[in-house]
């Protein structure tokens, strides 16, 4: 800064912690032989292809309708929960923010079912692909309110395939009828809910995605479409392992870290001190 700036200008300084001494290996070599030297670069690191938190109005998503809500039970939008029925309960979301449907086809909302989508992420040169996704339902005290035929399904295709395959499906527990059932995790994707109970607590749920490609869609379609059927979910996820990068190392006759003036002897992928002992 020169003193020169304007008073509007903003300047923002990144200070970033001193990278760890790199690692010293002794190499042993017998007589009469002679030693090339091929280190590993080791595996890549994680990365986060998608973040959907659900905070601001930046978010990465589209919808098959306009976000909406009555202020009371019809509603299908990102909220802190003040523009939603305050008879709706979900508990400790990941920051203030979070995205909640209930009967989504009651005015001023129009259509169910209704989806969501994230289109176009980037996965190229990720595997070990994982979706995360935190979910809620309001918990309506003695009885439950999902019917047979509500669902809520995240679903997910690799490199515009057009076949989606299902991630996580939440469907009504069975219990003799139609009607006014708890919502769990479905983990046979056969329709019926028979793993985890949906709780009014915001709970972490993950997916290992199968195979890897260039681009990752993913649909998340709601069938809620009566007083009491809800969902809520929070901070949506896609994180992969890059791909070990290639690197140049430094190759050295005296250790670096006790001689901090020490200095290479050679560098490269590999090192072949052509050396008998």
């Amino acid at each position: 800064m020169t003193g020169c700036e304007s008073e509007a200008t903003e300047v923002t300084v990144t200070v970033n912690a001193l990278p760890a001494a790199p690692d010293v290996s002794d190499v042993e070599v017998c007589e009469d032989e002679k030693a090339v030297i091929t280190p590993t670069s080791g595996s890549g690191q994680m990365v986060m292809a998608l973040l959907e938190d659900f905070e601001d109005d930046v978010v990465e998503y589209t919808a098959s309708q306009a976000e909406c809500s009555d202020g009371f039970g019809d509603f299908f939008i990102r909220t802190d929960g003040s523009d939603i029925g305050s008879f709706v309960d979900y508990f400790t979301p990941v920051g203030s923010s979070y995205f909640a449907v209930m009967d989504t086809d009651g005015s001023p909302c129009v259509e169910s079912p209704t989806s969501m989508f994230f289109s176009d992420i980037d996965i190229s040169g990720l595997t070990d692909i994982e979706f995360c996704v935190y979910l809620a339902e309001d918990d309506d005290g003695s009885n439950e309110d999902w019917d047979v035929t509500d669902y809520v399904h995240f679903d997910y295709d690799i490199d515009n395939s057009g076949t989606f395959s299902p991630m996580i499906w939440v469907e009504s527990e069975p219990d003799g009828d139609d009607f006014n059932a708890v919502p769990k995790i479905d983990t046979d994707f056969d329709g019926d809910g028979d793993g985890a109970e949906i709780t009014p607590t915001f709970t972490q749920y993950c997916f290992s995605i199968p195979g890897t490609g260039t681009e990752l869609d993913i649909e998340i379609e709601f069938a809620l479409n009566a007083g009491d059927e809800d969902i809520a979910i929070d901070e949506v996820t896609v994180t992969g392992e890059a791909s070990a990068v290639d690197c140049t190392f430094n190759y050295y006759d005296e250790d670096p870290d006790a001689n901090p003036d020490a200095m290479p002897i050679a560098m490269g992928d590999t090192y072949d001190p052509m050396t008998t002992v």
